[in-house]
């Protein structure tokens, strides 16, 4: 993660704060960005909790809804 937004995200991901600093959502709509935030935040074990990963995939995912024009087209191709 090149990005400073995404690397403070990052940190404060790791670290289960509980209000995240979360980057702008057209840089989250960005699907190289996507790929690094499923690499770096959910892919694996110790990502943290559950609960705590679902939590901010739901607030992702609420946030690229929000500036997504058409959310069913903004889908990159998942990873094969």
């Amino acid at each position: 993660m090149d990005d400073p937004q995404l690397v403070h995200f990052h940190r404060q991901y790791m670290q289960q704060v509980q209000n995240l600093s979360f980057p702008p959502a057209k840089l989250l709509l960005e699907p190289d960005v996507q790929d690094q935030l499923y690499k770096h935040f959910f892919d694996g074990p110790l990502k943290g909790p559950a609960v705590y990963q679902r939590k901010v995939l739901k607030q992702i995912i609420s946030l690229i809804e929000r500036v997504s024009d058409d959310p069913d087209e903004d889908v990159g191709t998942p990873p094969v």
